[in-house]
C-alpha cells in the first residue's frame, strides 16, 4: 500500500492523531468544507466508532416515540422510521460485516483505516481525520443545495440529534488550515 501526503503538515497531523487511542479532544481551524463554509470545530478523536453505534443502539432501543417532537404531518411514517433506524443501528454495530447496512458497507468498503483516527479513501488515496464533533462555530457560511427530503428522511433526521453517531465527521487532510492536538500540546499550523 502507497500512500502519498501532499505536504509534511498533512504527514505530522496524521502522526499526531494516530497516536491518539483514548478520547482526546482536538480543534480544526479554519476548515473550509465542500460547499465553501469555514468554520473552526472541536472534535472528540479517539472515540471507537463501533462502539458509539453499539451506545447509540443501546439508548435509541429505550426511548419511547413520544421522547421525540415530531410534527403531527409526519406521525404516520413515525413508526416505519423507527423500526428502520433502530435496525441500521443493531446491524451497523455488529462485529459481523455481513449483518451491515448497504451504506455502511459501502463506506467500508471504499475506506482504509490507517489508524483509529485516520483514514484513506483507497480510490482518491485522499486522507481524512475522522472524528467525533462536539461544537462547530462558522466563520463563513457556504452555499449548500437545497434538498427535498421524505418524510421518513425528515424524520430519521429528528432522531439523528440525539445520536453521537450523526456527529461523527471525516475531515479532509488538504482542507485543514491549522489544527491544535490539545493532548501532546502541539499546533501544527498549515499554512505556508
Amino acid at each position: 500500500m502507497s500512500i502519498k501526503f501532499n505536504n509534511t503538515h498533512e504527514l505530522k497531523i496524521a502522526l499526531e492523531a494516530g497516536k491518539i487511542e483514548t478520547p482526546r479532544f482536538v480543534n480544526i481551524n479554519r476548515y473550509e468544507n465542500d460547499y465553501g463554509e469555514i468554520a473552526s470545530h472541536l472534535v472528540n478523536l479517539g472515540v471507537h466508532y463501533g462502539k458509539a453505534l453499539y451506545d447509540d443502539y443501546v439508548l435509541f432501543s429505550f426511548m419511547n416515540i413520544d421522547d421525540f417532537d415530531i410534527p403531527d404531518e409526519l406521525k404516520y411514517i413515525v413508526p416505519q422510521a423507527y423500526n428502520e433506524k433502530i435496525n441500521s443501528l443493531r446491524n451497523n454495530s455488529d462485529a459481523n460485516y455481513e449483518n451491515h447496512t448497504m451504506a455502511s458497507r459501502r463506506n467500508l468498503e471504499m475506506y482504509e483505516t490507517l489508524t483509529p483516527n485516520i483514514k484513506r479513501h483507497k480510490r482518491t488515496g485522499a486522507l481524512y481525520l475522522v472524528g467525533l464533533t462536539v461544537r462547530k462555530k462558522v466563520h463563513s457560511p457556504g452555499v449548500y443545495p437545497d434538498r427535498k427530503h421524505q418524510d421518513k428522511t425528515k424524520v430519521k433526521m429528528i432522531f439523528d440529534k440525539v445520536l453521537r453517531t450523526s456527529k461523527y465527521r471525516m475531515y479532509h487532510l488538504e482542507k485543514i488550515h491549522s489544527i491544535t492536538i490539545n493532548g501532546n500540546r502541539m499546533t501544527i499550523n498549515v499554512e505556508e
